[in-house]
């Protein structure tokens, strides 16, 4: 749970931060669309992770990915010099969209046919919440009665 006084501190406010899993590479829809085998690789070192420390895997998928994109995109010009402009808006445009739609889809269900397949258990943060109240109270209660 989040402090009211820092970001970097636990606290009692009723936010509970889940961070996204990442191994270098951040575990999300757009790795996973640019390059299936990175994906693989950040997969398979968080699932051992998480069995070993028994934190859980966060994958951050946003519904927008599931569109497909037919048209052309037109890379907004942030800068005026050349190679910053190829490299930060050109291809990070073309990475941006790249397996839109049916294809993010099939690679999503990978992602998720494979943590089946581990023995994950998929929860939604609201119930996660609850379990890491839960979680927290009895060791609380367990660290106050030593």
């Amino acid at each position: 749970m989040l402090s009211h006084e820092s970001i970097t501190s636990e606290g009692d406010s009723k936010i509970l931060e889940i961070p996204i899993s990442a191994a270098i590479v951040p575990f999300i829809g757009t790795t996973m669309r640019i390059s299936s085998i990175i994906t693989r690789l950040v997969q398979n070192y968080l699932y051992h992770e998480s069995k070993r420390t028994d934190k859980p895997v966060v994958f951050l998928f946003h519904p927008n990915e599931c569109l497909d994109f037919n048209g052309k995109a037109i890379p907004t010009r942030r800068s005026t010099n050349f190679f910053e402009h190829l490299f930060a808006d050109v291809i990070r445009q073309k990475l941006k969209l790249k397996n839109l739609g049916r294809n993010s889809l099939k690679l999503l269900d990978e992602v998720l046919r494979s943590a089946k397949e581990y023995g994950f258990e998929f929860v939604s943060a609201n119930e996660y919440t609850k379990m890491h109240k839960n979680n927290r109270h009895q060791y609380h209660l367990f660290k106050g009665n030593k």
